[in-house]
C-alpha cells in the first residue's frame, strides 16, 4: 500500500465516533499511549484543511504523556501508515491521515458509513475530484520541506522507500526487530539519512549494541 494524505471533509466528531463504531482499535494493534496521542489529534482535526498541528508539548499536556511517549507514539503511527507528517522532528509538523485509516474508520469519498445499529447513512458532500487527492509527489513538493530548522541546501528525500519496506515486513509478518545482526545492519545501511533516527533503527541499534 501506498501511503498518501488524502483530503475528505469530515469534523472532529465524526471522526472520533467513527473511531469507536468501527471498531477501529480491534482493527489496527497501538499501543495505549498511542491511542491517546491518535485521539489527541483526532480532537485538534481541521476540517477545512484535513490536517492538525498541535504541538508536541500540547500532546503530552493533554494526554498526560511524557513528550518521548508523545515523539514515539506518532513514530508508531507512521510506521502504521495511519498518519504522514511534514517532517521528522518539531513543533511545526502538521499531521495528516491516510487513505488507510479512513478505510478502517469506514469514511469513503463524498459518506460516512454509519454500520453500528445496522443502519447507513450518507452525508452529501460536493464530489472530491481525484485530482484534488494529494498524491505522495505533491506531499513530498508542497509539504515535506517544511522542518522547523529548514537549512538552505539540504536535500529532502521521500519517505516512500521506507514506507514501502515496512509494507513488505508486515505482509512476511516480520518487522526489521526480528532480522538477525547481519540483515538488521543491511536494513540500517539501506536507510534514507532522515529515517536513521526513527523508531525501527533506534530499537536496532539497541538490540544489537550498534
Amino acid at each position: 500500500m501506498q501511503a498518501q494524505a488524502i483530503k475528505i471533509n469530515v469534523t472532529q466528531f465524526e471522526l472520533s465516533k467513527a473511531i469507536t463504531f468501527s471498531k477501529f482499535f480491534s482493527k489496527v494493534k497501538l499501543k495505549a499511549s498511542t491511542r491517546l496521542v491518535l485521539r489527541c489529534l483526532i480532537d485538534h482535526w481541521n476540517p477545512d484543511k484535513d490536517y492538525c498541528f498541535p504541538k508536541q508539548n500540547t500532546i503530552a499536556e493533554e494526554t498526560g504523556c511524557s513528550r518521548a511517549t508523545v515523539i514515539n507514539s506518532i513514530e508508531e503511527l507512521r510506521a502504521k501508515c495511519l498518519i504522514l507528517t511534514n517532517g521528522e522532528l518539531g513543533d511545526s509538523l502538521k499531521y495528516y491521515l491516510t487513505p488507510k485509516f479512513f478505510e478502517l474508520v469506514e469514511i469513503q469519498h463524498g459518506c460516512l458509513k454509519k454500520t453500528h445499529g445496522g443502519c447507513q447513512k450518507t452525508r452529501q458532500h460536493e464530489q472530491i475530484n481525484s485530482k484534488q487527492i494529494n498524491n505522495v509527489s505533491s506531499f513530498k513538493k508542497n509539504n515535506f520541506r517544511s522542518y522547523q530548522n529548514k537549512q538552505e541546501g539540504i536535500i529532502y528525500k521521500s519517505a516512500i522507500p521506507t514506507i514501502k519496506q515496512i509494507e513488505k515486513d508486515k505482509e512476511t509478518a516480520c518487522t526489521p526487530l526480528d532480522f538477525n545482526e547481519n540483515q538488521a545492519l543491511e536494513y540500517l545501511n539501506k536507510l534514507p539519512d532522515f529515517a536513521k533516527n526513527g523508531f525501527y533503527a533506534r530499537e536496532i541499534k539497541k538490540k544489537w549494541n550498534i
